[in-house]
């Protein structure tokens, strides 16, 4: 507990970051749907633009938060802590922080609702996003998730640098290059029965979900033991 506390002392910094960068996220969303709806003389309805953007954000920022495990895993050793001390409390850190976002997430959720009750009474909500970020089953597990894979991440990253940096590079230009055009044709991806999409799209709804928290806790069991083994190896690298 003392050395949770004195490293949330260290980065004190880092919730400051974070919630701006949120903000920053939620004021885009925010501001596309005003556009929209002032501009628009057929928009009738919004949808909570702000929210998910606010979420994107949230998400975003907990993925490249492995860039910096590295530089912690040396500073906590060079200041004489162990390397299962430092894994358990940078997760218990990460947990507070996320935690923290969470409760950020939930009151710009209520701000956005009520602002645009206020702005545009006309107008009516397309749909609502709090059911998800109400439920305790899919909050538990994102932030379990949004803890997990960015010290998985930060331990190979660690383990290989700049080779594992240069996927990482090559897996998001991949992503941003082909996201897009999959969206341009999903519908023809979605109803081409030659190609088996349809078949391979009703097999995965056939799946159980106890089929998926098998996997779940396979993969997450498999992330465990690498970031556990990589960190009991991990050489000290001085600057």
């Amino acid at each position: 507990m003392k050395q949770l506390i004195n490293t949330i002392k260290l980065h004190k910094q880092t919730p400051v970051v974070m919630l701006s960068c949120l903000l920053g996220f939620f004021l885009i969303g925010f501001a596309i749907i005003c556009a929209v709806l002032k501009l628009d003389e057929t928009a009738v309805s919004w949808g909570p633009v702000g929210t998910l953007f606010t979420l994107l954000g949230f998400i975003i920022y907990a993925a490249i938060s492995f860039l910096s495990y590295h530089q912690d895993f040396m500073l906590a050793l060079s200041m004489g802590r162990t390397r299962r001390e430092f894994m358990v409390t940078y997760a218990l850190e990460q947990f507070i922080w996320l935690l923290l976002s969470y409760v950020c997430l939930l009151c710009m959720a209520l701000l956005e609702r009520s602002l645009y009750s206020v702005m545009f009474p006309w107008a009516y909500e397309d749909f609502s996003i709090f059911p998800y970020l109400t439920d305790w089953r899919i909050v538990a597990a994102s932030i379990f998730a949004l803890i997990l894979i960015p010290m998985f991440m930060g331990a190979l990253y660690s383990r290989f640098g700049k080779t594992f940096g240069v996927i990482i590079y090559f897996v998001w230009i991949g992503s941003c290059i082909m996201l897009p055009r999959l969206a341009a044709h999903f519908e023809e991806l979605e109803i081409s029965q030659q190609a088996g999409i349809g078949k391979m799209i009703g097999w995965i709804g056939a799946i159980p979900v106890a089929g998926w928290l098998t996997l779940g806790f396979v993969a997450a069991a498999a992330m465990i033991i690498t970031i556990v083994h990589l960190g009991m190896k991990q050489r000290v690298c001085y600057p």
